[in-house]
């Protein structure tokens, strides 16, 4: 199944980038390498920052009961959150600041 998906989102992203890059008269492919280089990295920082800390409070809290697995599950989601966020901001890739922007204006306009 996973594989299957795997597959099919794959051929469906490689279509989609033949069909934009047609459209726009083609990409700078050293730039897109490069950019997805950097979110490979920091998706690899992400899963490996989530799995050791939920490993350890699992180790540590055992699971039996919902309230160490919640802390697991918890713990691992904010740990794989901030090490994506370290990732990013260090390679100082600009959807950072572009997210950044965006929820500062999301904030300012709720406080008007």
């Amino acid at each position: 199944l996973a594989l299957g998906h795997a597959t099919a989102y794959t051929f469906a992203s490689v279509t989609a980038a033949v069909i934009i890059s047609r459209r726009v008269g083609g990409f700078d492919v050293r730039q897109l390498a490069r950019a997805l280089g950097q979110i490979l990295l920091a998706g690899l920082a992400t899963g490996a920052a989530a799995l050791l800390v939920s490993r350890s409070i699992g180790t540590a809290l055992g699971t039996a009961s919902l309230g160490p697995q919640t802390l697991q599950v918890v713990a691992g989601v904010v740990a794989g959150a901030g090490a994506f966020l370290a990732v990013v901001a260090a390679f100082r890739m600009p959807e950072l600041s572009m997210v950044r922007e965006l929820v500062r204006s999301r904030w300012t306009r709720r406080s008007r």
